[in-house]
């Protein structure tokens, strides 16, 4: 018995679809293609470094810098009034007024009027206090002060300063007595007794609020400096204690200041 006819051509059209199927397709159909996946490790990656490159340290102990702030400009600080009771011992009675510039700057200036100096007449002249001559007037004079002051830590004006300072003044009285006058001749009248000063000072002090107002400040400074001035000065005659006698004279001596003065912000 024969193989059927129709046996013999199913099996030759088999053969040629398999060799029509390309080799790459036929590989596929027969298993299917694995890809090989690389696989890094951290060590290769190096994040561990490069995490702690990134974040910056901080050094231990490191300390932020102190920002002073400044307080501002209110209205009781632009302008303070004030007066100083020490000064009515030399005779002098000023009005003090500063004016706050900035936070480190502030101008004072005072004005007042000049009368009997009484630390001269205890300690110099040797007289007592109540001390009164009939042949004597008393007269008012002017003085004058002038300051910048510099408030070094950006705090005016409180706290601590030092200031260049010029202080003008003039003390007068008049003397009446017998004198020779410039004819050479004695004669009964008056005599002008004057001094003039022109203080230049270094000063430097602390100016504070109260605790409880701070529109009332306290004002604590001293002062160095040197005093040229003229004197004419009314004393008696060595020979003869009756006459009057005027001298004068130019002074250049060192003067120390201390004082206290009591303010009102406005």
């Amino acid at each position: 018995m024969g193989i059927p006819r129709y046996y013999i051509i199913w099996l030759s059209v088999t053969a040629l679809a398999f060799e029509a199927v390309p080799a790459q397709q036929a590989d596929s159909m027969r298993s299917p293609r694995i890809e090989q996946v690389n696989v890094f490790s951290p060590s290769d990656l190096n994040l561990g470094d490069n995490l702690f490159q990134a974040i910056p340290s901080k050094p231990v102990g490191e300390e932020k810098p102190v920002v002073r702030t400044l307080q501002p400009l209110t209205r009781k600080g632009k302008w303070i009034l004030k007066f100083d009771p020490l000064l009515i011992v030399r005779g002098d009675v000023p009005l003090f007024l500063e004016r706050r510039l900035s936070h480190m700057f502030s101008l004072e200036a005072a004005a007042g009027v000049t009368f009997q100096d009484y630390f001269k007449q205890v300690l110099i002249n040797d007289q007592p206090l109540d001390h009164k001559d009939p042949n004597v007037s008393n007269l008012s004079g002017l003085s004058g002060k002038l300051a910048l002051r510099i408030y070094p830590h950006g705090t005016a004006p409180g706290d601590f300063y030092f200031s260049p300072q010029v202080d003008i003044k003039n003390y007068r009285k008049d003397v009446t007595g017998i004198y020779l006058n410039n004819s050479g001749n004695y004669e009964r009248g008056v005599l002008r007794d004057q001094q003039k000063y022109m203080d230049l000072l270094a000063v430097c002090g602390t100016q504070n609020t109260l605790e409880l107002d701070d529109y009332v400040y306290l004002d604590w400074y001293i002062g160095v400096g040197l005093r040229i001035g003229q004197e004419d000065n009314v004393t008696h005659n060595e020979q003869n204690t009756a006459v009057l006698e005027l001298k004068s004279q130019r002074i250049t001596t060192p003067v120390l200041r201390l004082g206290v003065k009591l303010g009102l912000g406005i």
